[in-house]
């Protein structure tokens, strides 16, 4: 396994909690901080069966992201093996996965097909 790091993630991140900012009001679910603005959706994405909260959805300036925290020991990168859980999941769907190199390492491009309340079908982006 490698673990992958952003080049500018000193000043960009993502960051450690020990690294956040104490001054500004960040929205603190655990595993995750959110920092708000003007404008930003926040939902969380709930397991029906649990009822354990899963994923949190933004949405922001027309746009989406679902973040979903995992727990890794700090010795092994975990990306490797959930990039491959995800992949599988879209595939399942019927979705297509593309592989490339993004701004915070390997990402992946994933279209996945949805339904709209109208009856039409569509692709979903997902980065």
């Amino acid at each position: 396994m490698t673990e992958s790091t952003p080049v500018d993630r000193a000043t960009s991140g993502p960051f450690d909690d020990s690294e956040a900012n104490p001054v500004r009001p960040y929205i603190d679910l655990g595993g995750i901080k959110i920092l708000p603005r003007d404008g930003l959706n926040l939902r969380l994405e709930v397991e029906e069966q649990t009822k354990r909260i899963v994923a949190v959805g933004l949405d922001y300036a027309e746009s989406t992201l679902q973040v979903q925290p995992f727990a890794a020991p700090r010795s092994s990168g975990l990306w490797d093996e959930t990039r491959e859980q995800i992949r599988e999941q879209v595939r399942t769907q019927g979705g297509r996965v593309e592989e490339r190199e993004g701004p915070l390492g390997h990402e992946l491009l994933a279209e996945v097909p949805v339904s709209a309340a109208d009856g039409s079908t569509g692709k979903r982006l997902a980065r």
